[in-house]
């Protein structure tokens, strides 16, 4: 017996499945996070990327600038640089985000068959898993001890996990010496590597002495020619705008003086006559000063009694 089915119907009743395992792509934003000492925001000095790079992991994005030193940005993630939220100059707040990276994001194809009675296995990690864990320790760990950012960069380059480098410094801070005594006792960390981490400490105590001893004019009365017949603009930043600041916020508070003229001839003779008195009693000099103390002590018994 044969049966026979309308060519229309078959037809209709195919159905075809399409799978794609191409990767998305995922938009991150790169957050700026907090770099230590209660700072809120930072200017950006200049950038070592523009839209379009591929970047990876520790590579450098920006050099900031705060109220107190100047920090090298590195890259958290691996993608394309799409957009660069600030230009040089704009001044970036902590928690907002400072570019967007275009990152790869596999997504599993849900539809595919799954076999209610198939035990569902755990997943070994792998090299790439353990490597984003070593980078969320040592984030964790740069965020949380009290250390200057040249540390933070250093530790940062190299893969050191603060946490286990024991701290020196007042109030637990952790000093320079205390990162170069690690690493040479440490036993993992190359010869090579020792000393290329020894050079970047020298350069950072380098500069920070050289910032903070400005050496003196040798021409000053040229320059101060020069000034006032040429005039330029600078832009105020950095631990200038600190100052700025803090003097602006200083002239909020009402200013008082008192003037007032007193006559001490007679105290000038009271303390000749003492001269012989003190120098009996081992005072070789005596001042104006046990004078004013005791007017001071006896003023108030005065008032009081008044």
């Amino acid at each position: 017996m044969l049966l026979r089915f309308p060519r229309n119907l078959l037809i209709r009743s195919s159905t075809r499945t399409f799978h794609n395992n191409v990767p998305l792509n995922k938009l991150t934003p790169f957050i700026l996070a907090d770099i230590g000492e209660g700072i809120k925001e930072v200017e950006i000095i200049q950038w070592y990327i523009k839209e379009g790079d591929t970047i990876n992991q520790f590579d450098r994005v920006a050099e900031v600038q705060s109220d107190k030193a100047n920090v090298e940005i590195s890259s958290r993630y691996d993608g394309v640089v799409k957009k660069l939220h600030y230009k040089n100059g704009d001044v970036a707040r902590v928690g907002k985000a400072l570019i967007d990276i275009e990152t790869d994001d596999s997504v599993q194809d849900e539809s595919a068959p799954h076999s209610p009675n198939q035990e569902s296995k755990p997943e070994p990690t792998t090299s790439s898993q353990s490597h984003d864990q070593d980078v969320s320790a040592m984030e964790e760990s740069l965020e949380k001890i009290l250390t200057t950012p040249a540390v933070r960069r250093i530790a940062r380059e190299h893969k050191i996990d603060l946490r286990k480098v024991t701290p020196t410094g007042p109030r637990g801070r952790l000093l320079k010496e205390d990162l170069l005594n690690y690493v040479k006792h440490a036993g993992n960390v190359p010869k090579q590597e020792v000393k290329e981490i020894k050079k970047q400490i020298q350069e950072a105590s380098a500069g920070e002495s050289t910032d903070a001893t400005l050496p003196p004019s040798s021409n000053t009365s040229s320059r101060s020619s020069s000034s006032s017949s040429l005039t330029r603009d600078e832009p105020v930043r950095g631990l200038k705008r600190t100052m700025i600041k803090t003097m602006n916020a200083s002239n909020q508070i009402p200013q008082f003086g008192v003037h007032e003229e007193v006559n001490v001839d007679k105290l000038i003779l009271m303390r000749n006559e003492f001269k012989a008195i003190a120098q009996k009693r081992g005072v070789e000099k005596l001042t104006f000063m046990p004078f004013f103390i005791k007017a001071l002590s006896m003023g108030p018994s005065k008032s009081i009694q008044s």
